[in-house]
């Protein structure tokens, strides 16, 4: 029996539902493709506000036919809305029935893209405004307009009339804002899902922002007059995007700017066949995944070469970008038309070199990465394939320079972790781990470090301030914990050289030669996990971040505590601690899009020092030191250096309060260090024990809640 438009011929069968019965459940596997005969099915989708009926489909429709042209898993839950009679179509008759129908097959190919559109729109809806009204959800999918925009087109100009909000369903914008002066206000990228514009209309003002197409990009537009309408009509609606708007204001919006498309080209001759594998598997838990190379592309689009080829793999693309949260391709090893197309359609360009690459191989990654756009190029990674036998690597900044890449990553062969950190990482799910100031109680890093592992935890990027500093450059150093302790206690113990304080209670000098002996000759560049450390540029008045450059003259400012320690000359400007003015620089991990989860460790101590005894409102520098000798009878006073260091944490606190109250960290570890002392440099393996200790049950409850 065939009512439906097509007779699909030989091997279908025929099935019947009755009200509620599930055809098949979102998530499921399955290549068959379904005609509605008679009645209707219902396409539910899964949303962070529950179960949402996206669409209903009529007698006459075709449905899953995206799973089938996509791959991979049911996009959506179908289930009989009414009594219904479905055909029931394999994935083989379905495909000898478009080869003898090639103009019916397009029609139904461009209905297919329209409806997934649709239930994307949908989707992302529900999820921006809730599912409290559905049935306002459909309407405003049906009132939307589609606009597709090519790289590199405006989408709207700051200062144009905001004449629509725009939703985008696939694809990737740049949004930038300059002032009167042409000083830049804002640069940034949003990915599928953001709601975009809406600002404007509410204000009744100009656009405040251009916004540009990084690549192909699809948008449901909504007109001024329906967002009025529909905000007029629904006052809960417009208070769900005002709750959107100010989020983003304060920085705790949802916002989702994660690269979607990854392509990875490997020009390494050493590089393992299935090296983009390990990226692929990393990536997986966190959404959908698909993989395509020039190889099995053809498994998915019927002749991927002959007449309107390049239309049908254009389709494909779309409809893979829109129905997977995560698409991975993967260059031919050359500059083919399959590399250009994967090329020119990335989020994120990740090239695999070699470490020490051929002059025809730079060649080929420099023509790789001449095919991207400016954006696209910012956004542009080379990562270097060192042999397993590496210890450390070298040399990374000559290729950050010799590219104008956004970053430079190091990867050892046969290192399936090294893999997976990249692959997380150029998706926007790595794991930032910010490590703070607090002298001594530093040590308390390593144990925390160690709980992090232990729970599954790794970490992607490591940032420190002060202290740590010295311990996020140990673990970016890729040591293990026991090496972490072992070269601590070497390099701490006995460092409080004192000199004639002209310029600092301590020269430094063995601290330096400690840092010499761990980080000398070292770029930044050249650590196994990304690295930054903060300073406090005194010329300036600015906090400074160290992405790149010495990483001993890096680390060296970010632990100079003013007074104790020299301050570091860099490029002509001075240089002290960077918990002066951050001591848990956690914004810029936050701003970093490879970033998904923030981990921050505070060791500094809950209280400063006390006034044991009342030594009035002067002191005598001999008394003060005959006190350090006998106290009978002598009033107590407090220790210079535990005065300045407590007034340095103090000082900073602000910006530590402002990344916790505003959600700029999701896992923050404040760790209760008994007895130790911001100076105490001493009893390495004990205090490493107290931040294990302390740590664990935090990650183990955050654990609990995230799960």
């Amino acid at each position: 029996m065939t009512a439906g438009p097509f007779d699909f011929g030989e091997g279908t069968t025929i099935r019947s539902l009755s009200p509620g019965d599930v055809l098949c459940e979102e998530g499921d596997e399955g290549s068959d493709i379904f005609q509605v005969e008679t009645g209707s099915l219902e396409v539910v989708k899964a949303t962070t506000e529950g179960p949402l009926v996206v669409a209903t489909q009529l007698a006459g429709s075709i449905v899953g036919e995206i799973t089938y042209a996509v791959g991979g898993t049911r996009s959506a839950t179908l289930r009989a809305a009414a009594e219904c009679v479905i055909t029931v179509i394999p994935s083989e008759v379905f495909v000898s029935w478009q080869q003898a129908n090639p103009d019916a097959a397009t029609a139904l190919a461009a209905e297919a893209r329209h409806r997934l559109n649709e239930t994307r729109a949908a989707a992302v809806l529900t999820n921006l405004f809730g599912s409290e009204q559905p049935d306002l959800v459909s309407s405003l999918v049906s009132k939307v307009k589609w606009r597709t925009i090519s790289p590199g087109d405006r989408l709207f100009k700051q200062g144009d009339p905001a004449d629509a909000a725009y939703l985008i369903v696939a694809g990737r914008l740049q949004l930038t804002a300059h002032d009167s002066g042409g000083r830049a206000m804002l640069d940034r990228e949003v990915g599928r899902g953001e709601l975009i514009g809406e600002l404007g209309i509410i204000e009744d003002a100009p656009r405040n922002a251009s916004a540009h197409a990084i690549r192909e990009t699809t948008l449901a537009s909504i007109s001024r007059e329906t967002f009025e309408q529909f905000t007029t009509d629904h006052p809960n609606l417009m208070l769900k995007i005002f709750k959107t708007i100010l989020g983003r204001l304060h920085n705790r919006e949802t916002r989702d700017d994660r690269a979607r498309i990854v392509t990875v080209a490997i020009t390494a001759p050493s590089a393992p066949p299935d090296l983009v594998a390990p990226l692929v598997e990393a990536v997986k838990p966190f959404g959908s995944t698909l993989h395509l190379n020039s190889s099995n592309l053809k498994d998915h689009v019927r002749d991927t070469e002959g007449v309107g080829a390049d239309t049908r793999i254009a389709e494909f693309l779309h409809e893979s970008d829109v129905a997977h949260d995560y698409v991975m391709l993967e260059t031919d090893p050359t500059v083919t038309d399959w590399s250009v197309r994967a090329t020119k359609q990335s989020d994120r360009f990740v090239v695999v070199t070699s470490s020490s690459p051929s002059r025809d191989e730079q060649q080929l990654v420099a023509e790789f990465i001449g095919l991207l756009n400016d954006r696209q190029r910012a956004s542009a990674w080379v990562v270097r394939l060192h042999p397993e036998s590496t210890r450390q690597p070298r040399g990374s900044a000559t290729v950050l320079d010799r590219y104008d890449v956004g970053e430079v990553h190091n990867v050892r062969v046969g290192s399936d972790d090294h893999l997976a950190r990249i692959g997380r990482l150029a998706t926007g799910n790595g794991r930032g781990v910010v490590l703070g100031g607090g002298g001594a109680r530093g040590m308390a890093h390593i144990g925390a470090l160690r709980a992090l592992g232990e729970s599954g935890l790794d970490y992607d990027r490591v940032a420190g301030a002060s202290m740590g500093s010295i311990i996020a450059g140990f673990a970016a150093k890729d040591q293990s914990i026991d090496e972490m302790i072992s070269v601590s206690a070497e390099q701490l113990t006995g460092l409080l050289d004192y000199t004639l304080p002209l310029v600092s209670l301590i020269k430094a000098g063995k601290m330096t030669a400690g840092m010499e002996n761990n980080f000398g000759g070292l770029d930044i560049t050249d650590l196994w996990i990304p690295f930054y450390c903060v300073s406090t540029n005194l010329t300036r008045a600015e906090l400074a971040v160290h992405r790149r450059g010495p990483m001993v003259a890096a680390v060296r400012a970010s632990v100079a505590i003013p007074a104790v320690l020299p301050p570091v000359p860099i490029d002509g400007d001075l240089h002290v601690d960077g918990g002066v003015l951050d001591n848990i620089p956690v914004s810029y991990m936050r701003a970093d899009n490879s970033i998904g989860t923030v981990i921050a460790i505070d060791v500094s101590p809950p209280a400063g020092p006390a006034a044991d005894r009342d030594f009035g409102h002067s002191v005598s520098g001999l008394d003060a030191l005959r006190s350090k000798v006998s106290k009978k009878g002598r009033p107590g006073y407090p220790d210079l250096g535990q005065t300045l260091m407590s007034s340095l944490l103090i000082g900073s606190s602000k910006a530590r309060n402002h990344a916790v109250e505003n959600d700029l960290v999701d896992l923050y570890l404040q760790l209760e260090l008994t007895g130790v002392g911001l100076l105490k440099f001493e009893n390495h393996d004990a205090v490493a024990m107290q931040g294990y200790n302390s740590a664990l049950p935090q990650i183990e409850a955050w654990l609990d809640r995230v799960s």
